[in-house]
């Protein structure tokens, strides 16, 4: 769970994601529907993601849940007759939670060249 998560933070900050600080943990386990209101079908996890960038410019914390959307049957192997239920994850609720060292700039996402 904490890998899709983290693939949304990927996805935000490019290549330079790699070089963040980060520390993760689940918050919230799916505890298997037993409170009657989720469904058993589709497993979850509350999870939290803390980092910063090595220049302390960028930090922050981000909260996710990501569920189980649907599993692939596909096979484990090449050449496999048999097929895997491979789970398929999404984000379903996220937050951006910036500390006060966070960068208050507007930035652009990505930068483009001028032309001479």
């Amino acid at each position: 769970f904490l890998q899709v998560a983290e693939r949304e933070l990927f996805m935000q900050f490019g290549w330079d994601w790699l070089d963040y600080h980060k520390s993760g943990r689940i918050v919230a386990p799916d505890e298997g529907g037993a409170n009657g209101q989720d469904d058993p079908t589709r497993p979850w996890a509350e999870v939290r993601i803390d980092f910063a960038s090595p220049d302390g410019q960028v930090q922050g914390t981000y909260e996710a849940r990501v569920e189980v959307e649907c599993t692939l049957a596909a096979p484990p192997r090449t050449g496999s007759a048999e097929t895997y239920p491979y789970p398929q994850y999404v984000v379903t609720q996220a937050r951006f939670i910036p500390t006060a060292a966070y960068r208050l700039t507007p930035q652009p996402l990505l930068q483009t060249m001028a032309t001479t």
